[in-house]
């Protein structure tokens, strides 16, 4: 059957003034006009989609088509599904469903990749990137185009940018929807951050639609001098149909290559003559790659990724002597540092003949001696931590070089690796050698030895040699103690700078669940009416303070009390609180605790001489979202081995006694431990009820093989402590 068009549009005009007639409309001349131009554009557009042969529009992303083939039955042709429309005499062929997540909401179509390095180890990138937009979500999360970049060390060129509309209709973004601006993280510290974001809002953005960005970065001054290194990822968190990697570099620039979950065989190498120079070519394509899935409180997605990982340095003594003549070039001090050491120790500052204090002093070690010494540096960490605050946000660390240590010293502030030189050198004026170690966080992938390249790291902490031990300190925040380590670097691997041609690759000290307490003491006292008062002392010790302290350091008393009171009244609802107080939040040396004293006229339930209740201790809820998932595709990264440990002593009515206790809890396996357990006490002046309860979980990490007896823990332990209750009878 051949459809007309023009009878079509012939049968809709005079359907429309039908109508108007039987509605009894006036129409002015100027609506008439309005009217005709808007019924020619319907048939503008109905000849633009159109034909007498073709029913159905071709769709902005080639989706679907019309073939001129009769009598075709279901069937598969070229890999299209198609199938039989009725009435019409023509086969629809559909394109198979693109292998994409919809709860991605978006895929990559093409991003085409090109890096070009010189002898000079600048590196020039072209990105192109066609990303479709497939949903809402997508539409929300893609339509604005970030891309970092550097002021100090680089340059950023757009060369286009579009949204297509319907595979025909290009907009380009207007002047005011490109922008440089700040990353927010870097709005405190504008005056010491570099970094810079790009920003493109696009137009038009849609579901269907198409994104199309290329720009070009120039790295015009290398981040370590006479040195190039770079990490290109082909995996990302959205599908990605087509992506390709071509590197042009100098035959004679020997680089460290690493090909990261991708077989040798996918990368060619080739080499190429451009402008009658040899270069060293490396392609690398890949096609349908699936989207890496997220878990919460898993490892870092770097981990999972495809990617390449290129370097000058090919060696790790390159690496290291390179970062030692860049922190010892930084650990220089003035008259004002040794000063500051001065009014610490309370003491004159020794001087050799020369005045120079990098000698190091040599001591006869004895207990008592490294005892000495390590007070020594303790007093002085805590002293630093006090006068100078952690504000480093630089593009790649600023560019790997730190300050120098008097700089740091008069600023007040600094980022990892120039707070780590000065805390060097001011050690170096008592003459006590220390080293930098670069590491990498939970944040970052696990550091690869096969990977010579300085963008795994992104942390500097600081070694001390008293004695043939070594000591760690962490010098960026005011939260950690002396010669402790923050949770997310603790067992991590390291790099140690010992000298021109010295490292060490070391793991660093792993964390002890008893370093991370919470302890719940609770003293009070029952009455026979079912009332209850008494006094809970909760002690935050390790990452629990650290918590705590950056939640309170800024709080009002009147949000303290806010705090408080969530708290106490998560357990004991009727609760009136009388007294509280925080304690140690600001004094890093010791662990944070809160002080309350409260009563509860109607805590128990029940009324003459048999009352129940649960017993007055905190539900630790949090941890259930740690083990919401069924199953786990990752490991469970918690981040620190903990303990949460509780006892609760209370002093019953005279004449009542205890006629239901819970059970004895007591569980153990290779995840973590639980135990609970309640006695009676009698005696001749009163009656007690102590009940002591702990949870401990033994890893940081927990394997997947290990997560479903680490989940039955945490439901068996919180099941416990909400369904079980204390049975009081009086006689």
């Amino acid at each position: 059957m051949k459809i007309n068009n023009a009878d079509i549009e012939k049968k809709y005009f005079n359907f429309i003034f039908i109508k108007l007639n039987l509605n009894k409309k006036k129409i002015d001349n100027l609506s008439l006009i309005y009217l005709i131009g808007f019924i020619l554009s319907i048939t503008l557009c109905s000849i633009l989609l159109f034909n007498s042969h073709n029913v159905f529009a071709l769709s902005a992303s080639n989706n679907f088509k019309i073939i001129n083939i009769k009598k075709v039955k279901k069937s598969v042709i070229n890999n299209k599904i198609t199938s039989k429309i009725k009435g019409i005499g023509k086969t629809a062929v559909f394109k198979k469903p693109l292998n994409a997540n919809e709860n991605s909401g978006a895929e990559i179509l093409n991003r085409i990749i090109k890096i070009r390095i010189n002898k000079k180890y600048q590196l020039t990138e072209n990105v192109s990137t066609n990303i479709k937009i497939l949903s809402e979500r997508g539409i929300n999360k893609y339509s604005e185009v970030v891309v970092p970049y550097s002021l100090k060390y680089q340059r950023l060129k757009l060369n286009n940018a579009y949204t297509l509309l319907n595979g025909m209709f290009k907009i380009k973004p207007g002047k005011h929807a490109i922008n440089i601006v700040s990353p927010n993280f870097a709005v405190n510290y504008p005056i010491y951050s570099d970094i810079k974001y790009f920003t493109i809002s696009m137009p038009a953005v849609e579901t269907g639609s198409i994104l199309h960005y290329s720009y070009k970065i120039t790295s015009f001054k290398p981040l370590i001098k006479n040195s190039v290194f770079d990490t290109v990822n082909f995996t990302r968190t959205i599908p990605v149909k087509h992506i390709s990697l071509i590197i042009y570099y100098p035959v004679s620039m020997h680089l460290n290559i690493y090909l990261h979950n991708i077989k040798k065989s996918n990368c060619v190498h080739t080499i190429k003559i451009i402008k009658n120079k040899k270069y060293d070519v490396l392609h690398l394509s890949f096609s349908n790659l699936s989207a890496l899935k997220k878990e919460n409180y898993m490892p870092s997605l770097e981990n999972y990724r495809k990617y390449i990982s290129i370097s000058s340095f090919n060696s790790w003594e390159k690496l290291s002597s390179r970062f030692y003549y860049l922190f010892k070039s930084a650990e220089v001090y003035n008259k004002n540092m040794v000063n500051y050491i001065h009014k610490i120790n309370n003491n004159k500052v020794k001087n050799n003949k020369k005045n120079d204090v990098t000698a190091t002093k040599h001591f006869n070690y004895g207990k008592n001696t490294i005892n000495k010494k390590l007070k020594e540096i303790s007093n002085l960490y805590y002293n630093f931590t006090k006068s100078f605050q952690y504000t480093g946000i630089g593009y790649g660390i600023n560019g790997y070089k730190p300050a120098k240590a008097f700089k740091t010293f008069s600023d007040g502030y600094g980022d990892s690796k120039s707070l780590a030189a000065l805390f060097i050198t001011l050690l170096k004026i008592e003459h006590i050698k220390a080293y930098p170690v670069i590491t990498t966080s939970l944040n970052t992938s696990d550091l690869n030895k096969h990977i010579i390249n300085p963008m795994q790291f992104d942390s500097v902490i600081i070694a001390v040699i008293i004695a043939n031990k070594t000591f760690y300190l962490f010098p960026d925040s005011s939260s950690v103690k002396a010669f402790k380590l923050p949770s997310s670097l603790a067992g991590r691997k390291a790099l140690e700078i010992l000298g021109h041609n010295k490292y060490k690759l070391v793991i660093l000290p792993e964390e002890n669940f008893k370093q991370n307490k919470k302890v719940y003491i609770f003293k009070g006292k029952i009455n026979k009416n079912g009332g209850i008062r008494g006094k809970i002392s909760y002690i935050y010790k390790g990452v629990y303070a650290k918590f705590e302290r950056s939640g309170l350091k800024n709080m009002n008393n009147y949000k303290k009390l806010m705090k408080a009171g969530d708290f106490l009244y998560s357990f004991i609802p009727g609760a009136n609180i009388k007294y509280f107080k925080y304690l140690h939040i600001k004094n890093v040396k010791k662990n944070v605790i809160l002080k309350l004293k409260f009563s509860d006229k109607n805590y128990m339930q029940g009324s003459g001489n048999k009352f129940i209740f649960h017993l007055p201790l905190p539900i630790n809820n949090s941890m259930m979202h740690l083990v919401l998932r069924n199953k786990r595709i990752y490991p469970l990264l918690i981040g620190y081995p903990f303990e949460h440990k509780a006892k609760i002593t209370i002093n019953l009515p005279n004449k009542f006694k205890l006629f239901y206790m819970p059970p004895l809890l007591n569980i153990s396996n290779a995840a973590g431990k639980i135990f609970s357990k309640c006695a009676d006490v009698y005696n001749d002046s009163n009656n007690k009820l102590v009940c002591t309860s702990e949870f401990i979980s033994k890893s940081s990490r927990i394997k997947q093989k290990d997560y479903n007896t680490f989940r039955s823990l945490i439901r068996e332990y919180l099941q416990y402590l909400k369904n079980y209750y204390i049975g009081l009878s009086g006689n």
